[in-house]
């Protein structure tokens, strides 16, 4: 079963996409089920149930309109901060930086800022701390984070197949049964200091090639010497992840 049928199979709404955003922010896709399903039931765009004031604006628990939220927004400094869309941003800054990507009440754009959040959050601190982070501070974050590690096992298992059937070609395409084993347990062994999976690897190199694209595409240079640069920094990866096997 392939991780998008896994997903929508438990629950997760519009599963391609979170495939898709959780790759696009670096994300342990594990993770990013996980968020969506403490968050929103598994991804609901609807409003959270804050203890604040709506003014009439919003109804706590409902689909998030962009006409809702804009109320919301305009007397959100007034009555309080309400959590909002699949991954309930709640925190102002946070909501303005949807808002500047194409708006915090849709669906893609507020998954992607959560799942970005979220990452950041682990790359700093940690999944456990990551989460806790993502929720605040205090004990019910410290609650928070215990659940969504029970939850992130249980994801890992049901994506841990899926997953890696997904990474690799099928072995009817451009390899042996043979070449296509060999590779995945690769694949599986595949975890480096500041990582507890293969998957948080994998999305590690992902993240940083993705930040060399970026900042390679602010520079005046030739289509040859932009992808020179990547290869070699490509390659500096590859050299890191086999040192840090060799002393794990």
């Amino acid at each position: 079963m392939q991780a998008v049928e896994v997903l929508a199979s438990h629950g997760i709404q519009r599963a391609a996409e979170v495939v898709e955003l959780a790759a696009a922010a670096g994300l342990e896709l594990a993770a990013a089920a996980t968020l969506l399903e403490k968050e929103s039931g598994g991804g609901h765009n609807v409003w959270g149930h804050d203890d604040v004031d709506t003014g009439g604006n919003y109804e706590k628990g409902a689909p998030v309109t962009r006409e809702a939220y804009l109320n919301y927004k305009a007397d959100r400094k007034r009555l309080g901060a309400q959590g909002v869309g699949p991954t309930q941003l709640t925190f102002p800054p946070f909501q303005d930086e949807a808002d500047e990507r194409g708006g915090c009440w849709d669906w893609r754009v507020n998954c992607l800022v959560g799942f970005e959040i979220l990452a950041g959050n682990m790359r700093a601190n940690g999944v456990r701390d990551g989460f806790r982070a993502y929720n605040g501070s205090g004990p019910r974050a410290e609650r928070y984070a215990d659940d969504a590690m029970s939850k992130l096992a249980t994801w890992r298992s049901r994506l841990g197949g899926a997953q890696g059937l997904a990474l690799f070609p099928q072995e009817e395409e451009d390899m042996t049964p043979e070449q296509a084993r060999q590779l995945e347990a690769v694949f599986k062994g595949l975890t480096v200091q500041g990582t507890s999976s293969p998957n948080e690897t994998v999305d590690m190199m992902f993240q940083r090639i993705k930040r060399i694209e970026a900042a390679l595409a602010f520079q005046q240079q030739s289509a040859e010497e932009a992808f020179s640069k990547l290869f070699e920094r490509v390659r500096d990866i590859h050299n890191f992840v086999l040192d840090q096997q060799k002393t794990s």
